[in-house]
C-alpha cells in the first residue's frame, strides 16, 4: 500500500499516483491487453511509447517488460511543431522496426489534430504509417480492480501471459538525443539493466527510505532509468513533475524536495545554474525571502550529469541555497553514456 510514483502539476499538487500493489496490477493488466486478441502484440514486437509527461508512460514500460515487448521510448513529437519534431520521430520508428505507437487519448487526439492541419500545410512532413494503441480505458480498468482488492489476494495469470522473459531477452531500445547525428539505438537486455540498476543503488546508498524527486524527461535515459527504474529497484517513493513545470518555475524543484523530504534528485548542469539565476530574479521582485521555510536538509544525493559540468555553477548553486539547510557535497559530477545503459 505504499506510494511509489506520484506526479505533481505546475502548482504542486497532487494529480496522479500508484501503490506498489496498483503499480503490480495495473501494468499486468496491460501487458495482458497487449497481448490480447485485441490488440495482437506478441514477445519481440517493438512498440513506442509516446506520452505527455505523466505516469502512464511508466506503467506502459513495465508492462511491456512483462509482456517481453521490446519498448521504444521516444520524444513525443510537439503537435504544434511538427517540421522539428517528426524528423527524429521518423528516424527512430523506421530504424526500430516498430509498427505500434501505445499511447493515451490526449496525445492521439492531439496528434490527429495536427494530422488534420497538416493536409492544409506546405511542410511536407506526415507521421509514419503505425498503429495507434491507447491506453486509457484498460488502465483506468485495472486501477479501479487494484483499489477494491486487499493486499496479497490480488492474482493476475491468464493462458495469455505464458511467456517468460529472460535476462538476454531485449527490455527496450534506448536512443541517443540525435543532437549531432540521427538518434542511434542501444539495445538494452533485462541483465543490463538490473546490473546497472544495482551500481546506482550501491552507489547512491538508495534504499526503502529514499525518496526521489525529479523533473527529467521519462523518455531518456538519466529520467528513464535513474529517477524512475532506479526508485522502484530500492523500494522507496518517487515524487515527480513534467520538465515543462520547471522550465516555468525552477523553484518548483527545490520547494518539492523539501514539502516531501526529499533524499535523492537528479538534473543536468544548466539546471542548477537555471535555479540560482531564476531565485535571484525573483528575490529582486518579491519583498522579502519568498522561499521562507524551504529546508532541504533532507538531500543526500543531488546527481549533476548529462552535459559538461560547471564548477561556478555548483558552487553559485551552494551560495545561493545553503542557507536553506542544503548539506555541504551533496551535488556530484556524474558520468553516464546510453551505451552502457545509464550510470558510469
Amino acid at each position: 500500500e505504499k506510494k511509489v510514483w506520484t506526479f505533481l502539476n505546475d502548482t504542486g499538487s497532487e494529480v496522479d499516483s500508484f501503490t506498489y500493489l496498483e503499480l503490480d496490477l495495473c501494468s499486468s493488466g496491460l501487458a495482458e491487453h497487449f497481448v490480447s486478441d485485441k490488440c495482437r502484440l506478441k514477445k519481440g514486437d517493438r512498440a513506442l511509447l509516446v506520452f505527455f509527461p505523466g505516469l502512464e508512460f511508466m506503467l506502459t514500460l513495465l508492462a511491456c517488460f512483462k509482456a517481453g515487448i521490446i519498448a521504444v521510448p521516444v520524444f513525443p513529437p510537439d503537435p504544434r511543431r511538427l517540421k522539428k519534431d517528426l524528423v527524429h520521430f521518423a528516424s527512430i520508428q523506421k530504424s526500430s522496426g516498430a509498427t505500434v505507437a501505445l499511447t493515451h487519448k490526449s496525445y492521439s487526439w492531439a496528434k490527429n489534430m495536427a494530422g488534420a492541419a497538416s493536409i492544409f500545410s506546405s511542410s511536407g512532413e506526415s507521421w509514419p504509417e503505425m498503429t495507434w494503441i491507447p491506453i486509457d480505458s484498460t488502465l483506468a480498468e485495472y486501477r479501479a480492480l487494484a483499489r477494491k482488492s486487499p493486499v496479497g489476494e490480488v492474482q493476475l495469470r491468464s493462458k495469455s501471459m505464458e511467456m517468460e522473459t529472460e535476462g538476454g531477452d531485449i527490455a527496450f531500445l534506448q536512443y541517443t538525443s540525435g543532437s549531432t547525428s540521427e538518434p542511434k539505438g542501444v539495445m538494452i537486455s533485462h541483465d543490463n539493466l538490473a546490473h546497472n540498476l544495482c551500481l546506482i543503488v550501491t552507489e547512491l546508498k538508495a534504499d526503502e527510505s529514499t525518496v526521489n524527486v525529479s523533473w527529467l524527461p521519462q523518455y531518456h535515459d538519466m529520467g528513464l532509468i535513474g529517477s524512475y527504474l532506479g526508485l522502484l529497484y530500492c523500494g522507496g517513493r518517487g515524487v515527480y513533475l513534467s520538465p515543462i513545470s520547471f522550465l516555468k518555475d525552477p523553484t518548483c524543484w527545490l520547494r518539492t524536495l523539501s514539502t516531501y523530504k526529499g533524499t535523492h534528485t537528479q538534473a543536468p548542469n544548466f539546471a542548477y545554474a537555471l535555479s540560482v539565476r531564476k531565485f535571484k530574479e525573483s528575490a529582486k521582485r518579491s519583498p522579502g525571502d519568498f522561499l521562507e521555510g524551504l529546508d532541504l536538509s533532507s538531500v543526500r544525493h543531488m546527481i549533476n550529469a548529462a552535459e559538461p559540468v560547471d564548477a561556478i555553477a555548483v558552487v553559485d548553486f551552494y551560495d545561493t541555497f545553503g542557507k536553506y539547510n542544503l548539506p555541504e557535497g551533496v551535488v556530484i559530477p556524474t558520468y553516464g553514456l546510453a551505451e552502457h545503459c545509464v550510470f558510469v
